[in-house]
């Protein structure tokens, strides 16, 4: 799988962990600037000051840009996917979030998305592989979430 990919508890922000080559590249771009230890570090936490949390917009275009790679490249159970085989939901947002220049400067996915997605007590993974059926009912639930948020029907949680 190239890029990145999403861990942590369900319901949490997640966080994004990325490929050997990628590590690679930014260590060097971040000895492009500078080799002192004290710099390096001073640039990592610029880095982590920069992330900020969802308006709404920018959350409901997450929802969407996530339909969006299910309706290019397909979509899978039971694994993350990738852009050969398609994406599950969560390898759908984890996509987005390593590839779209609107969402690099955010921390994972929004703090209630679960709640969003109306998948709680669930989960994303579990809807995604054992009760969503089909392609059209993962971007269905994906652009129903994004119009919900842009209509003012659930309130977004960034927290």
């Amino acid at each position: 799988m190239n890029g990145g990919w999403l861990t942590g508890a369900p319901g949490s922000f997640g966080e994004i962990q990325v490929s050997l080559s990628e590590i690679k590249t930014k260590w060097e771009a971040i000895l492009s600037i500078s080799p002192e230890a004290g710099e390096v570090e001073d640039f990592f936490m610029i880095q982590y000051r920069k992330r900020k949390n969802y308006t709404t917009e920018e959350a409901a275009e997450l929802f969407d840009a996530a339909a969006d790679v299910l309706e290019t490249y397909g979509w899978v159970q039971h694994d993350l996917g990738d852009t050969e085989s398609g994406f599950c939901m969560i390898g759908a947002f984890n996509h987005v979030l390593t590839t779209d220049q609107r969402f690099v400067n955010h921390m994972g996915l929004p703090g209630n998305v679960e709640t969003l997605l109306q998948v709680q007590g669930t989960g994303i993974a579990t809807f995604n592989d054992e009760i969503c059926l089909t392609k059209y009912a993962a971007i269905d639930r994906l652009r129903m979430t994004a119009k919900r948020l842009r209509n003012g029907e659930v309130i977004l949680d960034d927290s």
